[in-house]
């Protein structure tokens, strides 16, 4: 069972890099080039790495749990149609496509990654990069379809090839894919080359919550003040509390409920932003959920990892 400083000891690594961060920017000694080329980084090399030596080194047969990935791509469906329906009527169509993506795409990631990772070490983020290869293409072509279909300005036609190619050359899905597929043809991964490989995938996490905290910009939000609201309590309130109460009641627990809980838990991902700008969708509104929901998260996530330890959950 965990305490409550393991709880503390997983959240305030957290606040501390991202704090860093956001002082750095305000000593204008980080900004938004560092972001950009942050981010590249992460998405072409950190995070690929991260998640194919954790996936070429674990014990994938014992941590493959088909329940807990189709809990977690079942639940992303069902946000993303509860909040196109509960969205349409609450503003205009540019707005309800920011608002549906926040909601229904977290930084899982990063959080999961790095939450089950602290609390379970190579085989929780072996657990995370699994359940991201599933979830990954999930959220990607739902966010095409939708943020598509409320681009009445554009009236974009979408292709479904065109989709799935996108989905394919992600480089976290091909990292997860081709740590898979090694790990089970049974060769050993000589260690001269894994060792660096693992040493650059460590990077990621912390660099990608340093330039979170050099992109924190809490300006021009008054405009949207009861939707930046809305959305940020849809994504670290009411998505936790409805489905990591459905994963308890559905007997998950241990390493498997802090991986959902992560995945529940964790703000809105920054691809938010980019497929808003890209589709013609509301990024201000976008961009202003991300950075309130990273915030804020950091409360909810240690208040959720309270209440689930004291329930002896994990």
């Amino acid at each position: 069972m965990f305490t409550i400083s393991d709880c503390i000891s997983t959240v305030l690594p957290i606040l501390i890099i991202i704090v860093i961060g956001y002082v750095m920017r305000i000593r204008k000694i980080l900004g938004d080039r560092f972001v950009e080329e942050a981010n590249h980084i992460n998405y072409i090399l950190g995070f690929p790495l991260l998640l194919f030596t954790s996936t070429v080194t674990a014990d994938l047969k014992t941590l493959f749990n088909l329940k807990l990935v189709l809990y977690s791509v079942g639940s992303i469906l069902v946000m993303a149609a509860v909040g196109y329906l509960i969205f349409g009527k609450l503003t205009d169509k540019k707005k309800q496509g920011a608002l549906t993506t926040t909601t229904f795409r977290s930084d899982i990631l990063l959080f999961a990654v790095y939450i089950t990772g602290q609390l379970f070490g190579q085989d929780g983020i072996a657990l995370a990069a699994m359940l991201t290869a599933f979830i990954s293409p999930t959220v990607t072509t739902l966010s095409i379809v939708i943020l598509n279909h409320l681009d009445q300005e554009h009236n974009r036609g979408l292709s479904i090839g065109q989709t799935l190619l996108k989905v394919i050359k992600n480089p976290f899905i091909i990292a997860v894919i081709t740590g898979v597929l090694y790990n089970c043809s049974g060769l050993p991964f000589p260690e001269p080359i894994l060792d660096p490989l693992q040493d650059i995938g460590a990077m990621a996490i912390p660099l990608s919550l340093l330039a979170i905290g050099v992109q924190l910009d809490f300006k021009n939000v008054a405009e949207e003040k009861s939707l930046i609201i809305i959305g940020v309590f849809a994504r670290l309130v009411a998505v936790p509390a409805i489905f990591v109460t459905g994963a308890v009641l559905l007997g998950f627990h241990g390493m498997s409920l802090a991986c959902l809980f992560a995945q529940f838990a964790a703000p809105a991902t920054v691809s938010c932003y980019s497929f808003a700008e890209q589709m013609n969708s509301d990024s201000k509104l976008a961009g202003s959920i991300i950075i309130f929901s990273t915030v804020f998260a950091i409360i909810t996530i240690f208040i959720g990892l309270i209440i689930l330890t004291s329930l002896q959950l994990l």
